[in-house]
């Protein structure tokens, strides 16, 4: 998720339907930006956008978009925490996917947002 790509996902994020599905919050551009250079510096949340390559290039993206048009996102969050009783260390983490662009036509298993959790003990890699 690159700093050119928050206009698009700033508009994504307007529509109601969208931000029931993920349980966001509308931002202001201003914000949207802020928190896209936040998450950038975070170790704990990764944000990938999807290109559809049925579509065509969005020249707003530069190079970024000569994969095709951004339709939608997958948000990967990771948690760690230390089992005192055990000694051991695990690691959860969850992913969120969105199609986002209407012009994809919201098809696919991800249109009504899908989610995969997953948890792993340190112990055991």
């Amino acid at each position: 998720y690159e700093a050119e790509m928050v206009a698009t996902y700033h508009e994504w994020m307007q529509d109601p339907e969208i931000l029931e599905l993920t349980g966001s919050e509308p931002l202001t551009l201003e914000a949207e930006v802020e928190m896209q250079a936040n998450w950038r510096q975070l170790e704990t949340n990764l944000t990938f956008i999807i290109l559809d390559v049925a579509r065509p290039a969005d020249p707003a993206l530069g190079a970024l978009g000569e994969g095709g048009a951004m339709a939608g996102d997958v948000n990967v969050f990771f948690n760690s925490d230390h089992d005192e009783e055990t000694g051991v260390d695990e690691s959860a983490g969850n992913a969120i996917a969105v199609s986002a662009s209407a012009s994809t036509g919201r098809r696919g298993p991800n249109y009504a947002v899908g989610e995969v959790e997953g948890q792993r003990e340190s112990s055991r890699l």
